[in-house]
């Protein structure tokens, strides 16, 4: 809650340093317990941890969304497959773009897999809430 109140502030406009007077304002009332000295270098470090958990959550749909076009695809290949098999040159055309398009979601799926963080892996250096590293 905090993180996103931090990037809401940041979008609007409001420098680190005004995020920082503001969030400590707020801690009180919203039961927020914040780092002692909480200050810009706090803010930066919730804007940056507060992107890439957005980011690992964009991760995981882009993969949902790819994993299920893959199993779609397979699924129409499948129906064009035994006249494919049989010569049907529509069939074959059929199942030649079929089989590009899975190669190309499958590469896609693997670029997202191989972004930074997407993964699940630590992005944010082992540093501990609150602390600045």
């Amino acid at each position: 809650m905090r993180r996103e109140l931090v990037h809401r502030l940041r979008v609007e406009g409001a420098t680190y340093s005004e995020i920082a007077e503001r969030v400590r304002g707020w801690a009180g009332s919203r039961g927020w317990e914040l780092p002692k000295g909480y200050d810009r270098r706090h803010v930066h470090l919730d804007l940056q941890r507060y992107l890439e958990q957005k980011g690992r959550m964009h991760g995981r749909q882009v993969r949902l969304q790819i994993a299920i076009n893959v199993e779609w695809y397979g699924l129409l290949l499948k129906q064009v497959w035994p006249g494919a098999m049989r010569g049907n040159a529509r069939s074959i055309d059929q199942a030649r773009k079929l089989i590009k398009e899975i190669s190309e979601l499958e590469r896609m799926g693997h670029a997202v897999e191989g972004e930074a963080g997407i993964d699940g892996g630590d992005i944010g250096g082992g540093e501990e809430e609150g602390e600045i590293g």
